[in-house]
C-alpha cells in the first residue's frame, strides 16, 4: 500500500504501435525520416477506423502508394464507378485510395467509411442499397486531401481517424538537412543508406533464427539436453546473435560520426525551413500566394546546386543536376538507396560489411581533408544562394505592392532566427500599439508632433524600457530636446541622419521603431536599406523577367500561370518562346485557346491530343471557367504526357485577396507569373532597356542617335508607369500603358531613323508617340496635355547633347557609351527614387508611403498572429477526432512542434496578447433601462428627437458590444481546446 505505480522509463506511444524495424520500413517505402511522420504512418496503419490524410505536401499519398504497391485501387469523388469499384476490392481484399478529397463527402459512402457490416457466423458483410458483399479482412480505405486546412462535418471526424501530415518546421528540417548531406558529401548519405539496410537485414536474420529455434524446439522428442543436433544449432544461433550484436553496436558508433559531420550542415537546412513556412504563409496575403512542397524542394536543390557558380554553362549543369534530384524522389533521400532492394534479393551480409568498412576510412579521410578547408564560408554560401534562388521563384508570382512586404518578412525571420535579432523587437514594430494612458505633451512637441504619434511614443516606452535602457524614459527625453528631434523630423530623408542625443547609435529595427512613429512615409525607404545591408542588393531589385528562364522550370506535369494585369498581355511571350522552339500554330503544335462559355469540350481535347504529340496548350482568361477547373487540376494530374508537352494558362485575379477563382491544388502545381510593371524607376527602367540589345542598335543605320533616343524614350515610359503610383496626382486614372506601346515605339522610331535624312523628326515623333502610341489610352484632356509636356522635355535633341532629363540625370554621350554601359547606368548610378524626378512636388509620396509602411507592419503581423501553433480542437486537422479511441499524436506533435511559426516561437504568446488587450478594451454595455427612465423626462423638449435618435444608437451598439464580446470569447475558448475551431474563428485569427 502506498508504493508507486510501476511505470516504463522514456515509454512512448509510437513504441506500442511498431517497432523500429518497422519505421525503417516505413522510411525505405518513402516516408519522410522525421519523428512527426513515423507518429503519422503508425497511426494510419494501426488505427482500428479508417485514416483520412490531411496531406497538403502530397508526402502521404506518395509513401502510401510505394507502400501498398501496384494492388492499391486509388479512385476519386465523383467517378461514376466509384462505389462498385470499392465493393469490388471490399470483397477481394485490396486496399482502396480514395484521393484529392474536398470537404464534403458522399453520403453513399458512409456505410464504407463508418464500417458499417452485418456479421453472419464468423464472416461480415457490408451491403449499400441492394448490393451485399463480403468483407475480406485485408480491406483497407485509405482516405486522402490535399487541402491544408479542411473543415469535416462531426460524423466525418466520429467515423474516421484524422492525421495531419502537414510538414513540421522541425520535419521539414530533418528532410532538407538529408538533402544538403546528400550533394554536399554523398559518401555519408551512401554510408547512412548502408547502414539502414544493414540494420533491416539483421532485424530479419534475427527473427529467422527466432523462428527456427522456436520450431526446432516444438518438434523435438524426448529430453532436449541429450539432443545434441539443436544444442549444436543453439550454440550456433547464439554465436551469430553476439556477432550481430557485436557489429549493431559498431554501426552505432559510425552512425554517430556520420550524424556529428552531417549537423555541421544544419545551417542550411535550418534556413531552408524557415524559407518555406514564410513562403506557406503567404496565402493569408492572396489566395494566389500558394506553392507545393516540391516545388519548394526542386529550388532548394538548385540553390544548393548552383552556389559559387558563376559560369553559364556551370549553371546550365546545375540545373540539370537540381532537375535529376527533384524527380528522383528527394521526399525520403536516406530510403532510395535501400529502396532499390526491397523487392529485389536482398545483399549478402557480408559483402555489406565490407563496403560499409571501406566508405567509414573514406569518410575519415575526407573528414580529414575538410579540417583545412574554409568550411563556415561554404555553409554561407550555401544559405545565401538558397535564400536568393527561393526568394526569386516566390517573388515571380508576387503582386508589386507585395514584394517589400515579403522581402522584410523573410529578413526579420532570418535575423531572428541567426540570433542578430530579438523576437521582441519584431513584435512591438509590428504592433505599433497606442498607450492608453499619456501625459500631455507639451507646447514645443505639439507644434509638429501630432497627439496619436505621442500615444505611441509612450507605448513603445512601456514595452521597450525593460528590454532596452534608453527607451525606458523616450518621452521624456525627447520633450527635453523638442528642438533636436524637429530639426531631424522635417529633413527629406531622416531615415540617413543620425537621430539625436544618444539615440544616434541605437541599432536598426529600434531605430526603425522610431521612425514608423515619426516619419512613417520613409519607412519604405529604410527597410529597402535594411535588407540591402543584412541581406544584398540582389534581395531588393529583381532582375526582369525572361521567358526562357521561367520555361526551363516549367515540366510536363507543371503549368505556367500568368497573372493579368490592365495593358499586359503573355501571348506574346508564349508564341515568341514556341517560334524559337519550332513549337507553332502553323505545324500543329501550339494551340490558344480562349475559354469563355463552350470551351470546355474544345479545351479537353486539345490536351489529350497535345498531351501525346508534345505540343504546346495556352489556355487564356480560365478565370471566367471556375467550374470547370477542378476538371482540369484532375486532368493535369492524371495525364501521362509527353515530355515536351507544356500548358499555359492566364488568369485575372479575384477582387479581393482573400477570394478564390483558381483550386488551391491547381495554384500549387503551376509556376506562376505576375509580370506586374513595378512603381520604382530603376525597376521600369531596368525592364524597358532589357526589352533592346546591342545587335538591335548596331542594326540601325544611325546606331549612335538610335541608342540615345531609346534610353529617353525607356525613361520617358518608366516615368509614365512611375506615375501611377501617386494615386490621383498622377493621372486622373490609371491608364494601361505597357511594353506594347514600348516596343512599337521602338519600331516606329528605327522605321524613322533608318531613312536617308540627316535630320531626326523630333515634332513627328513626339506627335505619333504622346497622341497616338501612348495617348491612345488617355482620356482625360490634362492627362494629355502632361504626357505630350513630359514628351517635350525629354524627347528632344537634348538626348544627343548630354541633356537633363531628370534632376541629377543626364544624357550619356550616345557616341561613347555602348548598351552594357547604358544597363550599368541604371543598375547602380540613377538618382534616388524621389517626386521630382517624375515632375511632382517633394511632399506628394507622403500619403501613399505612410499607407504603404502600415500595410506593410499590418500584413507582417497578420501572417505571424496566424501562424500560432496551438493544440488544435477536433474540427482541426492537426488532430484526431475527439470521439476517436485512435488518438493522432503525430497531429498533436504538429501542433506542439510549432511547425510554421516564425523563428523565436512567440507568435502563439503574441495572439493571446492581442486578444486579451481587445478583450480588455472592449466596453461594458449600456444600461438601456437607466437611459429610457432618464430620457422619458426630455422626450417632449425640443431636443427630444435627438435622445430618440441616443437610444437608437445605444441599442445598435449594445448588439455591436455583444457581437464582439461573444466572438473574443469563443476565439479564446477555441485556443483553449473547449471549442472547435470555425472557419469564422480561424479567419478572425488571422
Amino acid at each position: 500500500v502506498g508504493a508507486p505505480i510501476p511505470m516504463t522509463q522514456d515509454m512512448e506511444a509510437i513504441g506500442l504501435m511498431c517497432s523500429d524495424a518497422e519505421i525503417a520500413e516505413y522510411q525505405t517505402q518513402g516516408l519522410p525520416a522525421d519523428r512527426v511522420s513515423a507518429e503519422n504512418g503508425a497511426i494510419v496503419l494501426n488505427s482500428a477506423r479508417y485514416p483520412l490524410m490531411v496531406d497538403p505536401q502530397l508526402q502521404a499519398i506518395y509513401w502510401i502508394k510505394k507502400r501498398e504497391g501496384k494492388r492499391m485501387q486509388v479512385g476519386r469523388l465523383g467517378q461514376k464507378d466509384l462505389i462498385s469499384r470499392i465493393l469490388k476490392a471490399v470483397e477481394a481484399g485490396y486496399p482502396f485510395l480514395i484521393e484529392n478529397m474536398g470537404e464534403n463527402i458522399d453520403p453513399s459512402l458512409m456505410p464504407i467509411i463508418g464500417r458499417i457490416t452485418i456479421k453472419r457466423s464468423n464472416k461480415k458483410f457490408l451491403q449499400i442499397g441492394d448490393q451485399e458483399v463480403e468483407v475480406s479482412p485485408d480491406f483497407r480505405l485509405y482516405l486522402h486531401t490535399k487541402l491544408s486546412n479542411p473543415h469535416y462535418p462531426p460524423e466525418i471526424q466520429a467515423e474516421t481517424t484524422l492525421v495531419n501530415f502537414s510538414v513540421t518546421q522541425d520535419g521539414l528540417d530533418e528532410q532538407l538537412l538529408a538533402l544538403v548531406v546528400k550533394y554536399e558529401r554523398p559518401d555519408l548519405a551512401a554510408q547512412r543508406s548502408a547502414l539502414i539496410l544493414q540494420q533491416n537485414l539483421f532485424t530479419i536474420k534475427v527473427k529467422q533464427l527466432e523462428d527456427q529455434i522456436l520450431l526446432r524446439l516444438a518438434d523435438a522428442q524426448g529430453d532436449i539436453t541429450e539432443n545434441r543436433e539443436l544444442i549444436e544449432e543453439l550454440e550456433l544461433s547464439k554465436k551469430i546473435s553476439d556477432e550481430i550484436a557485436k557489429k549493431l553496436d559498431e554501426s552505432k558508433i559510425t552512425s554517430e560520426k556520420i550524424n556529428i559531420t552531417s549537423e555541421k550542415y544544419r545551417p542550411v537546412s535550418q534556413r531552408g525551413a524557415l524559407l518555406f513556412f514564410a513562403m506557406n504563409s503567404l496565402h493569408k496575403m492572396h489566395t494566389y500566394y500558394m506553392f507545393s512542397l516540391n516545388s519548394f524542394i526542386y529550388f532548394f536543390l538548385r540553390g544548393i546546386a548552383t552556389a559559387g557558380i558563376a559560369s553559364s554553362e556551370a549553371q546550365d549543369d546545375a540545373d540539370s543536376l537540381a532537375d535529376d534530384a527533384s524527380t528522383a524522389g528527394s521526399i525520403a533521400p536516406e530510403g532510395e538507396a535501400a529502396d532499390t532492394h526491397s523487392h529485389e534479393a536482398l545483399p549478402d551480409l557480408d559483402v555489406l560489411d565490407q563496403q560499409i568498412a571501406r566508405r567509414v576510412s573514406e569518410i575519415e579521410a575526407r573528414d580529414r581533408a575538410e579540417q583545412g578547408s574554409n568550411l563556415p564560408e561554404r555553409l554561407k554560401t550555401l544559405k545565401q544562394n538558397v535564400t536568393l534562388v527561393i526568394l526569386d521563384f516566390v517573388r515571380t508570382g508576387l503582386f508589386e505592392k507585395d514584394k517589400l512586404t515579403v522581402v522584410t518578412l523573410v529578413t526579420l525571420n532570418i535575423m531572428c532566427d541567426e540570433g542578430l535579432l530579438q523576437r521582441e523587437y519584431v513584435d512591438i514594430i509590428t504592433r505599433g500599439r497606442v498607450a492608453e494612458e499619456v501625459a500631455p505633451r507639451g507646447q514645443e512637441l505639439s507644434v509638429w508632433l501630432s497627439e496619436i504619434a505621442w500615444a505611441k511614443l509612450k507605448a513603445v516606452e512601456e514595452d521597450m524600457g525593460p528590454i532596452h535602457p534608453l527607451f525606458a524614459d523616450l518621452t521624456e527625453r525627447v520633450a527635453a530636446d523638442a528642438e533636436e528631434w524637429e530639426d531631424w523630423y522635417n529633413k527629406s530623408d531622416p531615415e540617413n541622419y543620425p537621430m539625436p542625443g544618444e539615440y544616434n547609435s541605437l541599432a536598426e529595427v529600434p531605430r526603425l521603431m522610431l521612425m514608423r512613429i515619426l516619419r512613417p512615409d520613409r519607412i519604405p525607404f529604410a527597410l529597402t536599406e535594411y535588407v540591402k545591408k543584412n541581406l544584398g542588393e540582389e534581395f531588393v531589385y529583381q532582375p526582369p523577367f525572361n521567358m526562357v528562364k521561367t520555361y526551363r522550370f516549367t515540366t510536363s506535369r507543371t503549368p505556367c500561370l500568368f497573372v493579368l494585369y490592365p495593358g499586359v498581355d503573355p501571348t506574346s511571350w508564349v508564341e515568341g518562346l514556341g517560334r524559337d522552339r519550332g513549337v507553332t500554330a502553323e505545324n500543329g503544335y501550339f494551340c490558344n485557346i480562349s475559354m469563355g462559355q463552350g470551351q470546355e469540350k474544345r479545351a479537353d481535347e486539345t490536351i489529350m491530343r497535345m498531351s501525346e504529340v508534345g505540343g504546346w496548350v495556352f489556355l487564356q482568361n480560365v478565370h471566367l471557367m471556375q467550374t470547370w477547373l477542378p476538371t482540369l487540376d484532375e486532368k493535369l494530374e492524371t495525364l501521362n504526357p509527353h515530355r515536351n508537352f507544356r500548358v499555359f494558362i492566364s488568369a485575372e485575379p479575384p477582387p479581393l485577396p482573400y477570394m478564390k477563382n483558381i483550386p488551391e491544388g491547381l495554384l500549387q502545381s503551376c509556376i506562376c507569373v505576375a509580370n506586374e510593371p513595378p512603381s520604382d524607376l530603376q525597376a521600369n527602367l531596368s525592364r524597358a532597356w532589357a526589352t533592346f540589345s546591342q545587335e538591335r542598335i548596331d542594326a540601325c543605320s544611325k546606331a549612335d542617335t538610335f541608342k540615345a533616343c531609346l534610353f529617353g524614350l525607356s525613361f520617358f515610359h518608366s516615368v509614365m508607369l512611375g506615375r501611377r503610383r501617386f494615386g490621383f496626382q498622377g493621372w486622373s486614372r490609371a491608364y494601361g500603358f505597357n511594353m506594347g506601346d514600348l516596343k512599337i515605339c521602338a519600331d516606329v522610331l528605327e522605321s524613322y531613323l533608318n531613312r536617308k535624312t540627316k535630320i531626326v523628326p523630333w515634332q513627328d515623333l513626339r506627335y505619333i508617340f504622346g497622341e497616338i502610341m501612348y495617348g491612345g489610352h488617355i482620356t482625360d484632356f490634362f492627362d494629355r496635355r502632361t504626357n505630350n509636356t513630359y514628351l517635350a522635355v525629354i524627347f528632344n535633341e537634348g538626348l544627343l547633347k548630354k541633356g537633363e532629363l531628370a534632376p541629377r540625370l543626364t544624357s550619356p554621350d550616345c557616341a561613347q557609351w555602348d548598351y552594357e554601359m547604358y544597363a550599368n547606368l541604371v543598375a547602380k548610378s540613377l538618382p534616388p527614387e524621389s517626386p521630382p524626378i517624375y515632375g511632382l512636388h517633394p511632399n506628394a509620396e507622403i500619403g501613399f508611403l505612410t499607407n504603404k509602411a502600415e500595410n506593410i507592419f499590418q500584413t507582417i503581423l497578420r501572417l505571424s498572429v496566424g501562424s500560432e501553433s496551438t493544440p488544435a480542437p477536433a474540427s482541426s486537422p492537426a488532430a484526431s477526432s475527439s470521439t476517436s479511441n485512435t488518438t493522432a499524436t503525430a497531429g498533436a506533435a504538429a501542433a506542439e512542434d510549432g511547425g510554421g511559426a516564425p523563428a523565436g516561437g512567440t507568435s502563439g504568446s503574441l495572439l493571446r496578447e492581442t486578444l486579451a488587450d481587445l478583450t480588455k478594451r472592449c466596453p461594458t454595455p449600456f444600461n438601456m433601462i437607466d437611459l429610457s427612465d432618464r430620457s422619458v423626462q426630455r422626450l417632449l423638449d425640443p431636443d427630444g428627437p435627438y435622445f430618440v435618435v441616443l437610444i437608437q444608437e445605444c441599442t445598435r451598439l449594445n448588439a455591436l458590444i455583444a457581437e464582439i464580446s461573444s466572438s473574443l470569447d469563443e476565439l479564446q475558448k477555441g485556443l483553449n481546446g473547449q471549442l472547435n475551431m470555425s472557419q469564422g474563428m480561424e479567419d478572425m485569427a488571422e
